[in-house]
């Protein structure tokens, strides 16, 4: 069992190293082993995940070109409700675990939904 698992270790490093290797390997990290680097997908997925989003990020992910529309159509008093007040400053984020957080209907679904998207992404 144990050559099985070394097996299957050197596939998995072999196939990491041609699939990122490339562009992880740049610089003084040129001739470094690459099972030195951090595990890169979980590590972009967590970056992702503890992110921050701020009007702007919020509007492009909605698919609205101008951000103070999301702010308008929603209103100041529905953007309170939702909890989504600190967008209402200048600089105010929200962290995108509350944004994506799905308890029946996520954030981001619920002002799509605001907007009158019968669909992320469409107008």
């Amino acid at each position: 069992m144990d050559q099985l698992v070394d097996a299957d270790e050197q596939r998995f490093f072999t196939a990491l190293e041609n699939a990122v290797g490339p562009f992880l390997k740049q610089g003084t990290d040129k001739n470094r082993s690459i099972r030195d680097f951090a595990e890169p997908v979980g590590e972009v997925a967590r970056l992702y995940r503890l992110g921050f989003l701020d009007l702007q990020t919020v509007a492009i992910e909605l698919d609205v070109e101008n951000p103070q529309v999301v702010l308008t159509k929603v209103g100041e008093k529905r953007v309170k409700q939702l909890g989504l007040e600190p967008l209402l400053k200048t600089g105010g984020v929200i962290s995108r675990f509350d944004w994506e957080a799905v308890d029946g209907v996520s954030l981001m679904q619920e002002v799509a939904r605001e907007l009158r998207y019968t669909r992320i992404g469409l107008r």
